[in-house]
């Protein structure tokens, strides 16, 4: 499943980078107690996290599209070019896995996912 999840956030990285472009993938860990932010808003994390943050030097998610991009079959590719479910696949796996999701997007700088997955011990 996290390895749909990270494909789905390649794929749009790579479509959303003209030319030359980079995308990276990084993982740390959020303790317990750590205030992160959210797309629903700042949440404090009752358990300990891992957070997975892909970002990309692609074109970025404009802000008035922004709180749709989850929805499934929402896509801003020509017709034929994407199914518009590879976003609303990723947050539905988060939520399934009772994580959060945060969206970081600049038109100058790119755009950064950043997917906090608790820890299971």
């Amino acid at each position: 499943e996290i390895q749909r999840v990270l494909m789905n956030l390649a794929l749009n990285a790579r479509d959303a980078i003209k030319d030359d472009g980079v995308i990276v993938f990084e993982t740390l860990n959020c303790p317990e107690k750590s205030n992160i932010e959210t797309i629903s808003g700042t949440s404090t994390l009752d358990s300990s996290f891992l957070c997975v943050r892909v970002s990309d030097t692609g074109h970025g998610i404009p802000e008035e599209i922004a709180s749709r991009i989850f929805e499934p079959f929402f896509s801003t590719k020509d017709q034929g070019e994407g199914s518009g479910l590879g976003l609303s696949a990723v947050y539905g796996s988060l939520i399934e896995h009772q994580g959060y999701i945060n969206l970081e997007s600049n038109s100058e700088k790119g755009t950064v996912f950043s997917l906090y997955y608790p820890l299971a011990l």
